[in-house]
């Protein structure tokens, strides 16, 4: 029996080794920093981070990945649209710079709180589908909210 839950407990360590290992490292993809639109969905990234390159981005999809914590997006000013649908997300935080975003969707992840966006006075679509949110708050400042 011990002999079972030790093979078991092996099993798992290399399960979430594998899926460790799937994430992919934003050094290995190449982003146009002239471009607009970018579309970056199920590309299995772990990590936002060398976006700051992407000085005209408007539209930033970063759906279907494994993306835990939003961060490294402050220098997108330009940004209107971040699309941050099904991933691993379960705070909203560090968007206070995007202040041109008009939509945001965070739904499929793990959020709990709506919090981290009363500075985001120009969103007009949120869109928090499927998450563990149990009230819906601090949208007050919102006031192009439809």
């Amino acid at each position: 029996m011990a002999a079972e839950r030790g093979a078991g407990q092996q099993q798992s360590q290399e399960m979430m080794e594998e899926e460790h290992e799937l994430a992919v490292d934003m050094e290995t993809i190449s982003l146009d920093r002239d471009a607009e639109d970018v579309d970056l969905n199920h590309y299995r990234i772990g990590k936002i981070e060398g976006f700051e390159v992407l000085k005209k981005v408007k539209t930033l999809c970063l759906r279907q990945n494994l993306i835990k914590c939003i961060e490294n997006l402050e220098e997108l000013q330009s940004l209107r649209e971040l699309d941050l649908y099904d991933n691993q997300i379960k705070k909203i935080e560090n968007l206070e710079a995007l202040t041109e975003l008009e939509v945001l969707d965070i739904s499929f992840n793990l959020l709990r709180n709506i919090e981290g966006i009363d500075k985001l006075t120009q969103l007009k679509k949120l869109f928090l589908v499927n998450n563990k949110i149990s009230k819906i708050e601090n949208l007050s400042n919102l006031n192009q909210l439809q």
